[in-house]
């Protein structure tokens, strides 16, 4: 319904038909109905009226529940975000609780680790010690040797004079 149309929309009126001069005497060609016409014309708008205001309150209903319409869109939205919301902490909880898998995982190999470290440096401390021990069988073994090979040479040169006349 644009400006243009609301003329067209108006009922046919001729305010000049209506024109009287003399209130007293009007004219006959004044337009005119019968009390029977009236009563069915007058019905005929009554209902015509009570039709177009139930039309209304069609309309004023549909508005409402448009509005409601919104409104449960607009929750339902509000559903989805608090939801997404949760499954989001709760993704967060569980990288959380990953976390802590992997860190207690982390102090595990570490433990095991030093553990190693430990074993490895009581190991280096007991093989120096045999090394050390091995050494000094071995320098007293060259310390016997050498003894020997002189009691030895000893023996040999004294069998030596023994041999030899003696002058």
């Amino acid at each position: 319904l644009g400006v243009e149309s609301v003329q067209d929309e108006l009922p046919s009126f001729q305010p000049a038909d209506y024109r009287v001069k003399d209130p007293l005497n009007p004219p006959e060609s004044l337009p005119q109905v019968s009390q029977g016409e009236f009563i069915k014309a007058s019905r005929i708008y009554e209902g015509a009226t009570r039709a177009v205001q139930l039309t209304g309150k069609a309309f004023d209903l549909t508005r409402e529940r448009f509005v409601v319409e919104g409104k449960k869109a607009k929750t339902f939205s509000a559903g989805v975000q608090a939801a997404t919301a949760f499954e989001k902490v709760k993704s967060d909880l569980t990288d959380y609780q990953i976390q802590l898998e992997n860190n207690q995982q982390k102090n595990i190999e570490l433990g095991t680790a030093k553990l190693r470290t430990t074993t490895a440096q009581s190991i280096a401390a007991q093989t120096e010690k045999e090394l050390n021990e091995k050494l000094a069988q071995a320098q007293a073994g060259a310390e016997l040797a050498q003894l020997q090979t002189q009691e030895k040479q000893t023996k040999l040169a004294e069998f030596k004079l023994q041999l030899t006349p003696q002058v």
